[in-house]
């Protein structure tokens, strides 16, 4: 795969991350905060602190930031 295209959908990705949790924690507050795949057993977390989530929201737009494209193609 092309580095920059790799760059480009993985900073797509950490914005839709961000967006979503930005929904969950300004709607319920502290939610847990997923961040590897998690086998079926593991389904069953506890939440995280709304500080926490709010500094892997602002990570998330933060490597977005700087791996997306200023401007569509």
């Amino acid at each position: 795969m092309d580095e920059q295209d790799k760059a480009r959908y993985l900073g797509e990705a950490a914005f839709i991350r961000a967006f979503w949790y930005f929904n969950l924690v300004t709607m319920f507050g502290d939610v847990p905060l997923i961040l590897t795949n998690l086998s079926p057993s593991e389904y069953l977390q506890g939440s995280t602190p709304a500080a926490e989530v709010w500094a892997q929201i602002e990570a998330d737009l933060t490597m977005a930031r700087e791996n997306l494209p200023r401007r569509s193609a």
